[in-house]
């Protein structure tokens, strides 16, 4: 199953535990296995109106100042657009000169990657 970090602790409390499945549903006695602990995500990307018939804000919010990638593609991931070295904290207009289609803004930091599907209509 899948369960919210913040439930982690809980579940391990009341005997469920982290690893393969037992024939009796009890934890295998041996070597604790080490929770796995997923951290909050850092790079957030609003876009906003979605759809729309003029352009995109393209909020993108970072905890750290490395510079950001922004790449546009199109539903056959053709590229459009590509801008790099944009500031982590900061919000792009796009779209102003795009057809009505759908699109792919993948915007990436470091080793995170997001990516928003917008649809521009006429």
């Amino acid at each position: 199953i899948c369960i919210d970090q913040s439930a982690v602790a809980e579940h391990l409390s009341h005997g469920d535990f982290v690893g393969k499945c037992t024939p009796n549903c009890v934890a295998p006695v041996g070597k604790p296995v080490e929770p796995i602990i997923v951290l909050p995500t850092e790079l957030t990307v609003k876009v906003m109106p979605n759809p729309t018939p003029t352009y995109f804000n393209v909020l993108i919010t970072g905890k750290n100042n490395s510079p950001v990638t922004v790449r546009v593609m199109d539903i056959y991931g053709r590229v459009l657009q590509l801008d790099q070295k944009i500031s982590a904290n900061s919000t792009l207009r796009l779209g102003q000169k795009w057809t009505g289609g759908t699109y792919f803004i993948e915007v990436m930091q470091g080793d995170e990657r997001r990516v928003v599907k917008v649809i521009k209509a006429n």
